[in-house]
């Protein structure tokens, strides 16, 4: 997000949560979770000062991340990956950046994926427009494009792809 809105833009959105949640950020390491609720403020505190709408700027962040994750060696290797090996990798790239619910993935065809988030009724609509965005960064950082449709369920989401 700093490279997107610059450090002191955060700096004054991560100042201004309240002292729990301001701890959680600023206290975090690479082996901790910083809990969305202060990742989502955060991202609404910072669009607010770049007058832009939260789930935009999420969405924008999430593709810039994940772009940069894919970038280098990693490109390589994952450009030579099946869908199939990429859909199941999917459910471990999400634990790891969600400290709530899990995903399960199934390939319907070749080019044709399910994921289904299961375990988070109450997921924010920057969450699930997140992951949206991580699924399509991931898939233009390995050179394939794709659609995603979304649709909330009574336990999380439902998310079809269809590269193509």
């Amino acid at each position: 997000m700093e490279s997107f809105a610059g450090r002191a833009v955060v700096a004054r959105a991560v100042a201004s949560l309240p002292n729990a949640l301001r701890a959680s950020y600023e206290d975090a390491t690479l082996l901790s979770w910083v809990p969305q609720e202060a990742v989502r403020e955060v991202t609404r505190r910072v669009a607010d000062e770049l007058a832009m709408d939260p789930v935009s700027l999420a969405e924008r962040v999430v593709s810039d991340s994940v772009s940069g994750l894919c970038a280098g060696p990693w490109n390589i290797l994952l450009r030579l990956t099946s869908d199939e090996a990429l859909v199941s990798r999917a459910a471990t790239i999400f634990q790891r950046a969600f400290d709530a619910g899990m995903i399960e993935t199934r390939l319907v065809a070749e080019g044709d994926v399910e994921l289904t988030l299961r375990g988070w009724p109450g997921a924010d609509e920057m969450d699930l427009a997140s992951l949206s965005a991580g699924i399509r960064a991931t898939l233009a950082s390995v050179g394939r494009a794709g659609r995603v449709e979304r649709a909330r369920t009574s336990d999380g989401a439902l998310y079809r792809v269809k590269v193509v």
